[in-house]
């Protein structure tokens, strides 16, 4: 008797180690693979964010020091000499409220008589703009639109880069036919991207330029990146800014926020060092992390955000915003919901809440989120909603959704409606303030259609539109 295994035995062992080889490559790959795309995603996820609150950090800035000399301008334009005699004490107490602004000047008939601060600034006084094209076209743009004009970034007579806001003043407002002259507001352009942080934003190119609002087509020079990254751009904005629209882009470069390759590396390395048994509970410590995560801030039943991510999404609006929220909230109560819950089924009522989900989603934009509150409740945030009108446009198109947007069950076909009640985050101080004011506002609209039919029945022979 030979001692060992036979040959035929050594070869199933063989062909088992192969097949176990196999397998385990097999899984280690697999798991390489999830991990990698769900990390590429979730930078994305992160970095699109930083970037939506990047053009409002430009927006908010630019804003917020054009307009606190709107109240110097008035004061030119009422009494251009009082104006002048005081213009140390108005400028200083402008200049001391602004972030970035760096300095002013008023120009009656385009030439220079008055800048604040002085210090740096006496190359620019006395300068007439006729004699320097770079700048006088912007101030003819302002004295044509009558309205304030941002020019800019340009290279300053006194040195360095700035952005400027042009204020045309005439002496017979409102008729606006006896030109005065300007008042102009330099802008530190460094320091404003010193602040924004541009290069911080790891893990994507970004490019900035301004845009012509009577031709699209033809478009300026970037006057921060490259302009090849307009072309391949994965995320773009406009911002419409006084007197001006600017185009902020970026190219996505993932592999400069993750180290893709190394974390492939140590994966393959713990995959194979420890086996199968590590090997398995890398794999449910992995999905584990995954459904906790979907579980954590999305709904089950219809796929979308729940209410904790709503709740955490309007705190930190409300935050961000302080005394500045341009966001609005619709409340969305699905009508009829019991009644057809109690006629068809919970099975039918899950399939038309996710129906109506659908429905939601795809009426209003990509940057506005829809999340399930709960029940038949849903609410929509809206970004940049700084009027009842858009609000009102968002509801109609929502309404005429649903409307087109038939649901068949059994014989039948129902026409979904909903009642929504909004509220201006302008309007409120707590984020418990918002949602009641809309939850009120909503059970109002319910209670002026209660005696209209919300649910329609139609023989399911019935054509549907086209």
């Amino acid at each position: 008797m030979t001692l060992g295994f036979s040959t035929k035995t050594k070869a199933a062992l063989l062909g088992m180690a192969v097949c176990y080889l196999f397998v385990l490559w097999f899984a280690i790959e697999s798991l390489v693979s999830l991990y990698v795309s769900s990390t590429i995603a979730d930078s994305r996820e992160n970095l699109q964010q930083r970037l939506a609150l990047l053009t409002f950090n430009i927006e908010v800035s630019l804003y917020k020091d054009i307009y606190l000399a709107d109240s110097l301008t008035s004061i030119v334009s009422i009494d251009p000499e009082f104006a002048k005699e005081n213009w140390a004490i108005m400028a200083s107490n402008l200049i001391n409220r602004a972030t970035y602004v760096r300095n002013l000047g008023i120009a009656p008939n385009d030439t220079i008589s008055n800048v604040f601060p002085v210090e740096g600034n006496e190359a620019s006084i006395g300068m007439d703009y006729r004699n320097v094209p770079s700048q006088h076209g912007s101030i003819i743009q302002a004295r044509n639109s009558q309205n304030i004009y941002l020019a800019g970034p340009v290279n300053l007579v006194q040195g360095g880069k700035g952005l400027i806001a042009r204020y045309p003043i005439f002496s017979d407002f409102p008729e606006n036919l006896q030109y005065w002259g300007v008042v102009s507001v330099v802008i530190d352009y460094t320091k404003l991207l010193d602040s924004l942080d541009l290069p911080g934003i790891s893990g994507a190119d970004i490019a900035i330029r301004r845009t012509s609002r009577l031709n699209a087509s033809a478009p300026y020079s970037a006057f921060y990146g490259n302009d090849g990254i307009f072309e391949q751009a994965d995320y773009s904005v406009l911002l419409t800014l006084p007197g001006a629209t600017w185009e902020v882009a970026a190219k996505y470069n993932i592999n400069q926020l993750v180290n893709i390759t190394r974390i492939e590396n140590v994966i393959r390395g713990l995959g194979w060092s420890l086996g199968i048994v590590l090997l398995t509970s890398i794999v449910l410590f992995f999905r584990y992390l995954h459904y906790t995560r979907i579980a954590s801030l999305q709904d089950e039943l219809t796929r979308l955000p729940n209410r904790r991510f709503a709740m955490m999404q309007l705190q930190q609006l409300m935050q961000v915003y302080k005394e500045q929220r341009s966001f609005a909230i619709l409340n969305i109560d699905v009508n009829e919901f019991k009644s057809i819950n109690d006629t068809y089924g919970h099975h039918v009522g899950d399939q038309y809440l996710q129906h109506i989900a659908n429905i939601l989603k795809h009426s209003v934009r990509a940057s506005d989120p829809v999340s399930r509150m709960g029940g038949d409740e849903f609410i929509v945030i809206l970004h940049r909603a700084e009027s009842s009108d858009t609000v009102a446009q968002t509801i109609n198109k929502i309404e005429n959704a649903l409307t087109r947007a038939k649901f068949i069950v059994n014989k039948s076909k129902l026409i979904p409606s909903v009642s929504v009640g909004y509220a201006m985050a302008n309007e409120h101080t707590t984020t418990t303030e918002l949602l009641k004011a809309a939850d009120a506002n909503m059970y109002q609209n319910k209670f002026h259609e209660k005696q209209k039919k919300k649910v329609t029945y139609v023989d399911a022979h019935t054509p549907l539109e086209n």
